[in-house]
């Protein structure tokens, strides 16, 4: 029987390979919020490039290994705002390493204020700290 994994508030990050850059970074007011945003230029599989409107959800923090509380403490983290309502959640991520070698990042989310640890996923998919 294939294992079930529950992927509700778990992703992975992987790297661009130097495919992608900030074009443009600036803000939009809506709805009288401030929401800070960019466009970021990659390039599809034909290498034509492409354009995509980002949103930032949040700031992110690196937690150095000697301020980590434990073992489990996530490599990156911090407050973001997702969803239609902006409901506001807590961000881990931790930096892993594939079986095939190639590094990404585990990341999970809880609602801000949930108590308790995070969900760390455990399947497999530089220098970037996270």
């Amino acid at each position: 029987m294939e294992k079930q994994y529950d992927n509700e508030k778990t992703g992975f990050l992987w790297h661009e390979n130097g495919n992608s850059s900030v074009m443009r970074k600036g803000t939009l007011t809506l709805d009288g919020k401030k929401h800070y945003v960019a466009i970021i230029e990659s390039h599809n599989d034909r290498g034509e490039p492409k354009y995509e409107f980002m949103v930032s959800a949040g700031l992110l923090h690196i937690n150095k290994e000697h301020e980590k509380v434990s073992s489990n403490s996530p490599d990156i983290g911090g407050a973001i705002s997702l969803g239609e309502s902006f409901k506001t959640f807590k961000l881990g991520g931790w930096k892993k390493m594939s079986k095939n070698n190639q590094e990404y990042t585990s990341i999970s989310i809880k609602p801000k204020e949930e108590q308790g640890q995070y969900v760390q996923r455990t399947e497999e998919l530089s220098d970037v700290p996270f």
